[in-house]
């Protein structure tokens, strides 16, 4: 065989390689939904505790996150593992000397495994009420106020699908991913960051209730 010849079958290979990769890196269909409410935290109540005694009703910040995974090749089901989901949320909190005043809740929830069933699969990430309470003005109220959620799914430290939401209509996602790409050096805003804001299910009240409907976390170091 040529020497050309040769070369040319390499390229090939390696093109047939690159797109079987590609291929596995398929975990989630470009869908995503997010959806964003207020709630108080669900509670039981001991018959020896009296009611409304030292209790504040804060109000949770839910962010809802449905995505479809693409569907694997495996006859029993292909498993996507070590997924780990990015939330931001950006509170406008009114303005200061004519600087809009912006509380960017932030943080992280991992998870075991996704299944590729082709099927939607539900993540939860939650603002603690009291953390709401402490930093963003006491006139604006959770979820019905000016706030922007950017949601990024990553396997293994890869960006594998992403998502936005606006209280505020009439805003693209391609305008959401350049604005919070930009804002927090931009000299419009003046930006408070909570890192380690975001809290997944098993670590809140909601740990009780949905075990089926949401995906395994995993154990949170914080």
């Amino acid at each position: 065989m040529k020497l050309i010849e040769k070369m040319f079958l390499t390229a090939l290979l390696l093109a047939g390689a690159v797109v079987a990769f590609a291929k596995e890196k398929a975990i989630f269909k470009n869908d995503m939904k997010i959806t964003v409410s207020a709630e108080n935290a669900p509670y039981f109540e001991p018959k020896n505790l009296s009611s409304g005694q030292n209790i504040q009703n804060y109000k949770w910040l839910l962010i809802n996150v449905e995505a479809q995974t693409e569907k694997g090749n495996g006859k029993t089901g292909d498993f996507a593992d070590d997924i780990a989901m990015e939330v931001d949320v950006a509170v406008f909190n009114g303005k200061s000397k004519n600087v809009e005043q912006i509380v960017l809740f932030s943080g992280k929830v991992e998870y075991y495994s996704v299944e590729l069933d082709g099927k939607k699969h539900n993540f939860l990430a939650l603002v603690p009420g009291q953390l709401f309470y402490r930093y963003v003005d006491k006139s604006v109220r959770p979820a019905q106020e000016n706030l922007r959620v950017q949601v990024r799914l990553y396997q293994g430290g890869e960006l594998v699908s992403s998502g936005y939401y606006a209280s505020k209509t009439g805003i693209t996602d391609k305008e959401q991913k350049v604005w919070f790409a930009k804002f927090q050096s931009s000299k419009n805003y003046s930006v408070k960051v909570v890192s380690d804001s975001i809290f997944g299910r098993r670590e809140t009240p909601w740990a009780m209730f949905g075990h089926d409907k949401y995906e395994l976390e995993k154990k949170q170091n914080r």
